[in-house]
């Protein structure tokens, strides 16, 4: 499996925009996986996110469909 990786600068001080936005990284299937401590400053941190990449080869797309419940089913 491979994976897609995002890095998130957070300004400390904008709290209530941060909650909406984790929300949305999460429903795309962002996950969090490290947070640095605030800089120096006291000002910014940083969120390390990863997620499955997705293969859109042919390949893949056939295993995929292979795999699915439809091609399960009894014809």
């Amino acid at each position: 499996m491979r994976w897609e990786y995002k890095t998130l600068v957070v300004d400390n001080q904008a709290h209530s925009s941060l909650d909406l936005g984790l929300t949305m990284l999460g429903a795309a299937g962002w996950e969090l996986q490290c947070a640095t401590p605030v800089d120096r400053f006291g000002e910014r941190s940083r969120l390390f996110f990863k997620r499955a990449a997705v293969d859109t080869t042919a390949a893949s797309l056939e295993a995929v469909e292979s795999d699915s419940v439809a091609a399960r089913l009894p014809q």
